[in-house]
């Protein structure tokens, strides 16, 4: 389960998230657009 957020640690100064974790996230983040942009360009003619 992954806590959400703090966007007042600083993750740059070894905050709560480590970078792999945020990678993952960014990863996860572009995948869902991409299928986003598929269904898109599906409904446009």
């Amino acid at each position: 389960m992954m806590k959400p957020l703090q966007p007042t640690t600083p993750v740059t100064q070894g905050g709560d998230l480590p970078s792999v974790d945020l990678v993952i996230i960014i990863q996860q983040l572009v995948r869902e657009i991409e299928a986003l942009k598929a269904q898109v360009a599906a409904l446009t003619p």
